[in-house]
């Protein structure tokens, strides 16, 4: 039936709504509420005061649920239509704060099965509950009997029932109001999207030079043992060369001693084939000498 969201002298917010028949789920539906609430307070204050918000700058928000027709639950307390419900600890410690959000639910049903007569005698509050939820003749004028000031309100009903243009001027007014209010709304959730785009980008950007100097280290440890393997590989070639002049050296030696040996051979033969040829000589000189020897010429040789 109503729904609306206002902000009080103080600077606390309340979200009065009244229904016609009580939802189900109320207290969830009162923490969603509320919760909503709070944090578009929060993310207001934050853009507007920057770092020098505090969360002691977050102001109290109401939840008034005005129920027509209460829930059952609603119905287990005796004589008793309106419910508070704050946050507390089971320590008892922060007494003075109840927290951030407080709900009050009005049961209107039960008000009318408790308070029976308006009088002078009534409470203000109970005069305001009559006001929003009397419907007969009689006790509306029980009402303004007791409380002249309603007269007046109910005068201006009247007249807007019989000039329903400044009822559209005035639904109109609201309307901006809302438009204006959405459009802040609006422009605080795209802020916040933009400042989450940010901070995505900036943790992307982040983790992108962390990548990339991960990289850096891991080409400078390839490039450090691609120059250990070339400092290897070319005290190898080294080690390589050098044993292969030793080869050379040492092949040229063996070529050397065979060259000797060849020689030494050769001088070996020659002698031999001298040697021969002295024995030959030798050989057929005795034998002349012998021949000779025979034949009387002993003497004379």
């Amino acid at each position: 039936m109503i729904d609306v969201l206002v902000q009080l002298d103080d600077g606390s917010f309340a979200n009065v709504e009244m229904q016609k028949i009580g939802y189900s789920f109320p207290l969830a539906r009162a923490d969603c509420y509320a919760s909503d609430i709070i944090m578009r307070q929060y993310s207001q204050a934050k853009q507007e005061q920057g770092k020098t918000f505090s969360f002691q700058n977050l102001h109290k928000v109401y939840c008034i649920i005005l129920m027509e027709k209460s829930p059952r639950e609603f119905h287990s307390v005796k004589n008793k239509y309106i419910h508070r419900r704050t946050s507390s600890f089971d320590t008892n410690i922060y007494q003075n704060s109840s927290g951030l959000h407080e709900d009050i639910f009005i049961c209107l049903d039960s008000f009318h099965s408790i308070v029976h007569n308006i009088t002078k005698d009534s409470t203000n509050l109970e005069a305001w509950l009559t006001f929003l939820s009397a419907t007969d003749a009689e006790t509306i004028t029980s009402l303004i009997n007791a409380f002249p000031c309603f007269a007046a309100i109910y005068q201006e009903i009247t007249d807007f029932v019989k000039n329903p243009e400044e009822i559209m001027n005035m639904l109109s007014e609201a309307l901006y109001i809302m438009d204006k209010n959405m459009e802040r709304l609006m422009v605080t959730e795209l802020q916040e999207e933009v400042n989450a785009l940010k901070a995505e980008r900036d943790a992307a950007m982040t983790e992108k030079h962390s990548i990339i100097s991960e990289i850096n280290s891991v080409m400078n440890a390839r490039n450090s043992a691609i120059a250990e393997r070339n400092s290897v590989i070319t005290e190898r070639d080294s080690a390589i060369a050098e044993r292969d002049s030793v080869i050379t050296e040492r092949d040229s030696a063996i070529a050397e001693r065979d060259s000797v040996i060849t020689e030494r051979d050769s001088a070996i033969a020659e002698r031999d084939s001298i040697m021969a040829e002295y024995l030959a000589v030798s050989t057929k000189l005795q034998r002349i000498l012998d021949f000779l020897k025979s034949h009387g010429y002993q003497e004379e040789i």
